[in-house]
């Protein structure tokens, strides 16, 4: 069933690499929740997606000062 996964599949991070701050964000939902709170109409698609880049920006600031991306 799955002899091809890797022609349907890639990494976390893709098209660059895993890191520290991707791992925290993929663990956290943020852009699953991003497209969640537009589809409920709990915030609009712009409300939403500018919500989910202060915290990949946070998330990714805070991985960098720590010297870990």
């Amino acid at each position: 069933m799955f002899e091809d996964i890797s022609d349907w599949v890639t990494n976390v991070g893709h098209p660059g690499y895993a890191n520290a701050a991707v791992d925290e964000l993929f663990s956290n939902w943020t852009v699953s929740t991003m497209f969640a709170e537009a589809a409920k109409g709990k915030m609009s698609p712009e409300d939403a997606l500018s919500a989910a880049d202060t915290e990949v920006r946070r998330v990714f600031d805070k991985w960098r000062d720590a010297g870990r991306i």
